[in-house]
Formats: structure tokens, sequence, C-alpha cells
């Protein structure tokens, strides 16, 4: 009985995200190709066939576990790893920042779920009390042991988040290459996508629906939220070509996609785009809402005319790249980090070879 309590509270904890859920990954074609982070600070090319993904820290990175060591991989190289998996799966992601690091003498629910998972594992053979002692301190060395890692009988975020992930359910993938992704729609657009390929470019494309987009994996992130609960907005947007199916083909053309993770919709309905001297208001379309847990996601498109391509293109000599997302109940104003601007330019100049 005090196992199964102590279980129910630890499923009970992940669920309420003060653990989260991570995912272990193994490649049945192919490997992964990142740049990364090591745990020194120094930069590493990394080649792997398996890895397990564990979660973000707060400046929007992610932290993966490969080769017996934990890197930290940025957004905009995670791209191809993350069109294979489901969307559900990466929502589940927490930021690791915020889990607690765990040492003897240590009690409470986030102990009860580590326990759960060491014993799991097979490490920990004692009780599952919530109690951090000598049978839980060495349960810890033998994981950390057993994965290569300094046995220092403490658990931080990242290895909770190891640890958890092996207790997951394994996702077997297919590496594709950026040249494969874009063979499955070449011949069904209207544009040669040939610098977009050499632009280091990725596709999520979705057959069933004949709907994609094109970027450079880059998302910039806004949190626009009030005080209150309910005044929640995080507000999302990200720049490259919308593939969609249309009476005349398939086109590929230049867009801005917004969306809005929120308790009230703000049924966003325009964008006005400033860098510089230009600027345009442009209509919203294609506007869909899922529900995330118990929020909302809205999203929606903007395809942008050519003179705010070009606009895109030089907004790092502009120096600014201000947006106003428009809503039937909120709007919001955003400003992209100048730092920004150099990544956003060259994906300008690429959407102008592509029109």
């Amino acid at each position: 009985m005090k196992n199964t309590v102590a279980i129910i509270l630890a499923l009970a904890l992940m669920l309420a995200g003060t653990c989260a859920f991570a995912v272990p990954m193994r490649y049945s074609e192919g490997t992964a190709e990142l740049k990364g982070v090591n745990a020194e600070g120094k930069a590493v090319n990394l080649s792997v066939q398996a890895l397990h993904l564990l979660g973000v820290d707060q400046d929007g990175n992610y932290l993966i576990y490969a080769n017996r060591e934990f890197y930290t991989v940025a957004e905009a190289d995670m791209g191809p790893v993350l069109a294979l998996l489901d969307d559900g799966l990466v929502a589940e992601l927490r930021n690791v920042d915020e889990l607690q690091t765990l040492v003897r003498g240590n009690r409470g629910d986030a102990v009860v779920a580590l326990q759960q998972t060491l014993r799991t594992l097979g490490y920990l053979e004692g009780s599952v009390d919530g109690d951090f002692g000598g049978a839980t301190e060495r349960a810890v060395r033998a994981f950390q042991a057993k994965e290569g890692l300094e046995e220092t009988g403490t658990a931080d975020g990242r290895l909770q988040l190891l640890a958890l992930s092996m207790t997951q359910t394994q996702q077997n993938v297919i590496a594709v290459s950026a040249e494969e992704q874009f063979a499955a729609i070449a011949d069904r657009v209207d544009v040669d996508l040939t610098p977009a390929i050499e632009g280091g470019l990725t596709v999520e494309y979705d057959d069933m629906t004949g709907r994609g987009f094109i970027s450079n994996g880059e998302t910039y992130r806004f949190d626009m939220s009030g005080e209150a609960d309910i005044d929640m907005y995080q507000m999302a947007v990200r720049f490259g070509l919308l593939v969609r199916e249309t009476e005349d083909g398939v086109k590929v053309e230049p867009a801005v996609e917004a969306s809005c993770l929120c308790v009230r919709r703000p049924m966003l309905s325009e964008l006005i785009v400033k860098s510089g001297s230009a600027r345009g208001t442009l209509p919203l379309e294609d506007l869909t809402a899922s529900l995330e847990g118990v929020n909302s996601l809205e999203k929606a498109y903007a395809v942008l005319p050519e003179e705010l391509v070009e606009a895109l293109a030089n907004a790092a000599e502009a120096g600014e790249l201000k947006l106003r997302l428009i809503g039937k109940y909120n709007s919001f104003n955003l400003s992209i980090e100048k730092s920004a601007l150099t990544s956003i330019a060259k994906l300008g100049e690429i959407m102008g070879q592509l029109r």
C-alpha cells in the first residue's frame, strides 16, 4: 500500500510539472548531426545515433544527453531533431533550471519522484518514502557510475531528467537530411528550392494536408502576460516560407507564422510589420486553435509582399524589426532583439531568391 501511494504521488508530481517527461530517441537509420556545448562550455560537433532529449533551460536552449555526456544545443540547431517527434512529446519538456537539486537530507514530493524513478530502473531497493537518505544516495551514485558521470550522490535537474527519460518509451526515428526533406515536395511546388537547401533551411511538411513551413529553425518568443493567471499570453513568431496547396498547385510564399499560447484567445486577425522606413499591414490567414493542456494555442500566417521581404533582408542594416499582432480582443507589440536581425536578414535574402 505504501509503494502504491508513492507511485500515485510521483505520477501526480510529474503531471503537475515539478518533474518532466523526457524523450529517449534512437535513430534506426542515419545519425543526428548537431552543434552543441558540453558541460565545460566547449563547442563541439556531435554525430549520435541515440540521445535523450531532456528539457530546456531558461534561455530556450535544449538539453540533451548523448555519448555519456550532457550537452546544450541552441534552439536554431534543434529543428532536424524536433521535426521527427510528435509535438505533444516536445510540449511535455520542462525548464531544467526550475528543478531543485536533491541532496541527502532533503524530503518531499520531488524526492518521492526521484526514488520511484530509481526504483523503476532497479537502482533503489529501499522504500519510496520521500526521505533522501543513505539508500537513495547510494542509488544515485550507482546510477551515475553506470552512466559514466561524476559520482556525487546528488541529483541535479539534469540527472533527474536523465533517469526519468530512461523510464519513457524510446522513440525510434529515421534521420532525414534536408535534401531528402525538400525532395518530398520539390516536384510539387512552384519554385526552385535550391536557395533554401543551400541556405541550410529545413522543412516541415504534412503530406496529408499539403501544408508545411520552411524555416531556419529559429522561433522568437515573447511573454506578454499580465499579473492575473487569466491574462497569460505567450507569443511566438517564426519567419520563413509557407507551403500550401491551392487551386493553382502547391505554392511557396514568404510568410510570418504567429502563435499565441493563452488562457483567453485574442483571435488574431492582422499583423503590422515595420523595419526602418518600410511598413505594412497584413491579414493573418488560416487561423487555427487547439488545446495545449488547459490553455489554447492560436496560430495564423501572414504572407509577405515583395517590399516586406526586402525589408527583412535589410533588417540588420535598418537596426530594427517591430511587429504588432492585432486580435479581436487583444493586441501585442513585439520587438525583435537586434542580435537576431542578421539571421533574419539572411533568411530574407533567401526568400527574395525564391520569389
